[in-house]
């Protein structure tokens, strides 16, 4: 059997359960209302974030994925009898980046693959035949000429800052990194921000002595490195056998999810725990959720975990929501292009109030899950 065949088999083996499991659970669903806020545990939240705190301490990522598998009652694992998920070798995840006042992060501008992290002020533009390479100056190239090889040459001769023009590809993360901070642009943006026209902005096309900006701009890209991260990842299978075999997919990254509480960094893991055990539980009307939920979180790069097996069909994913990230994109996997909804946490106004600051923020992310559930699908 070749390679194709079995992932072929292997998704149509995946389905099966997942139809299976709809229909064994179709007349176990309750009819309470997730607006109730009694359904909710935030003092559950709570002590799962100060207790994977106290497990961060101990050095051993084990432990905290140890931890998040045993409070996930309920749900079930993907691969064999574990919801750890381990990512071999070290993983560099593209998190976000900007670009001035630009907007349209993933559509008008992300970091390349093999960008490295961190920030610059641009004050000039240059060509890559421009050997004088100032503090401020940005090697603007047509996206087919940027290949690593020439990456690492504009790297030798200091550039710090190289802009990718052409349509942008967001990708989630590569094994390969350079000293400069590269970006993918559009050359409607590139323009809007230079005063350049589109068209000699995409040739490349630049002033043998550089172009100065109508004003300094800033630059980021935010790339996290994981060293073999673990994770945990299952589902739980959803009630409509018609759409069970279709995902929606929930992720929370503990490293770059800011939220201002005692135990802030994993408190976005906890919530998504406390979520996926609620919709185990099976508390909910028939009707929703048709479809079936895998959520993924651990030490890092779970987002990217989600891509990393071939059991993926990617067809079959109905909808992502990335805690903690703004707005809405999508990322290229392969030949595929998969959106993106972000949800971000919103600022804890009154500490003290910390658990009704959960309740709310379950509420708002259940709401986008039935938002996302109840959407049609292309195919449907």
């Amino acid at each position: 059997m070749n390679d194709r065949s079995y992932r072929v088999s292997y998704w149509g083996y995946f389905s099966l359960a997942l139809f299976i499991a709809g229909c064994a659970t179709l007349d176990q669903a309750g009819s309470e209302n997730y607006s109730n806020p009694s359904l909710w545990q935030p003092t559950d939240v709570i002590r799962d974030a100060r207790q994977l705190a106290l497990q961060q301490e101990s050095g051993q990522p084990r432990d905290i994925t140890t931890y998040m598998a045993a409070r996930m009652v309920g749900v079930q694992p993907i691969f064999g009898d574990s919801l750890i998920f381990p990512l071999q070798g070290s993983r560099r995840v593209i998190q976000g980046g900007r670009l001035g006042n630009a907007v349209g992060l993933g559509e008008s501008f992300w970091p390349d693959p093999r960008s490295g992290s961190g920030a610059h002020t641009v004050i000039e533009f240059i060509s890559p035949e421009d050997f004088t390479v100032n503090e401020g100056s940005a090697v603007v190239l047509p996206k087919q000429s940027l290949t690593s090889d020439r990456i690492h040459r504009l790297v030798q001769r200091g550039t710090k800052v190289i802009l990718s023009v052409g349509d942008v590809t967001p990708h989630l993360a590569s094994t390969t990194e350079t000293d400069a901070l590269v970006l993918e642009i559009t050359p409607s943006v590139l323009a809007g921000i230079s005063g350049l026209s589109a068209d000699s902005v995409a040739l490349g096309v630049l002033p043998r002595n550089g172009y100065v900006l109508p004003e300094p701009m800033s630059m980021e890209a935010w790339i996290d490195t994981y060293e073999f991260p673990l994770n945990v990842m299952g589902f739980i299978a959803g009630q409509d056998p018609r759409y069970a075999s279709q995902l929606i997919i929930v992720t929370a990254d503990p490293a770059w999810i800011s939220v201002e509480s005692d135990s802030s960094q994993w408190m976005p893991s906890a919530i998504l725990m406390e979520l996926a055990r609620q919709y185990a539980a099976r508390r909910i009307g028939r009707v929703f959720p048709k479809r079936s939920l895998l959520v993924a979180t651990g030490t890092g790069a779970a987002l990217h975990a989600v891509f990393e097996y071939p059991v993926w069909a990617r067809q079959n994913i109905h909808a992502m929501i990335a805690l903690g990230r703004s707005g809405r994109g999508h990322v290229q996997v392969g030949r595929d292009t998969i959106p993106i909804f972000g949800y971000s946490f919103p600022e804890i106004q009154e500490p003290e109030n910390l658990e009704v600051w959960i309740t709310t923020t379950l509420e708002q992310i259940h709401n986008a899950v039935q938002q996302l559930d109840g959407r049609e699908s292309d195919e449907d």
